[in-house]
C-alpha cells in the first residue's frame, strides 16, 4: 500500500481521484504486487527477465518496447531476441516507427554491452 500513497497519490499535480476510484486503484496494485510476489523470483534483473521469458507474452508495440529496452539495460538481450525479433519479422504487423529505430539501434547496444557491461 505504500508504493501507492507515497506515489501515485502523493503528488499536487495528481487530479483529484473520487474515494472509490482510489479504492478500486488500490485493489488492482495490490492485486498485481501479491501476484509478482508469489510467482515471480525478483531477487534481480537477470532472474526478472528469466521469469518473463517463461511467461505467454503478447508483444504490444508500445509496452513490449518498452520492456526490450529495460531488457536492453540488464543486458538481457536473449529476452529481447525472443520477443522482440519475433514480433518485429512477423510480417502481419503493422510497426512503429519506434521500432524501427530500436531495431536499427539493437546492434550497437548489444555491441556497447559486450565491450562495457553496459549499453549507456
Amino acid at each position: 500500500m505504500a508504493l501507492i500513497e507515497n506515489n501515485l497519490f502523493a503528488y499536487d499535480q495528481t487530479p483529484e481521484y473520487d474515494e472509490l476510484t482510489k479504492k478500486e486503484m488500490r485493489r488492482w496494485i495490490t492485486t498485481a504486487e501479491k501476484y509478482f510476489a508469489d510467482n515471480w523470483d525478483l531477487t534481480s534483473e537477470k532472474t526478472i527477465f528469466a521469469t518473463a521469458a517463461k511467461q505467454p507474452f503478447k508483444f504490444s508495440d508500445k509496452t513490449g518496447l518498452a520492456l526490450c529496452g529495460l531488457a536492453a539495460a540488464a543486458g538481457e538481450f536473449e529476452f529481447i531476441k525472443q520477443h522482440f525479433y519475433q514480433y518485429y519479422n512477423d510480417p502481419n504487423t503493422r510497426k512503429s516507427e519506434s521500432s524501427h529505430n530500436f531495431h536499427a539501434l539493437l546492434p550497437e547496444l548489444k555491441e556497447r554491452w559486450i565491450k562495457n557491461g553496459s549499453i549507456y
